[in-house]
C-alpha cells in the first residue's frame, strides 16, 4: 500500500508542477519559440498538456480504486 500511495502523490504531484510550470513560462512570455516555431512549440504544448492530464486523471483514478 505505501507504493501505491507514493504512485497517487508522484502522479498528481508532477502533473500539477507541469502545468504550473507551462503556465508560468506562457504567462511570462518566456517562450520564445512562440516567434520563431510557433507550429513546433505549439505541438509540445499539447503533448505536455495531455501528459499532465493523464498524470492527474491517473493519481485520482488510483485514490478511487482504494
Amino acid at each position: 500500500m505505501v507504493i501505491r500511495r507514493i504512485a497517487i502523490f508522484y502522479s498528481i504531484t508532477i502533473g500539477a508542477l507541469m502545468v504550473a510550470m507551462w503556465s508560468f513560462f506562457i504567462f511570462t512570455d518566456k517562450i520564445p519559440e512562440f516567434q520563431t516555431t510557433p507550429y513546433s512549440i505549439s505541438l509540445h504544448l499539447i503533448s505536455e498538456g495531455v501528459t499532465a492530464v493523464l498524470l492527474i486523471l491517473g493519481g485520482i483514478g488510483l485514490i478511487q480504486k482504494t
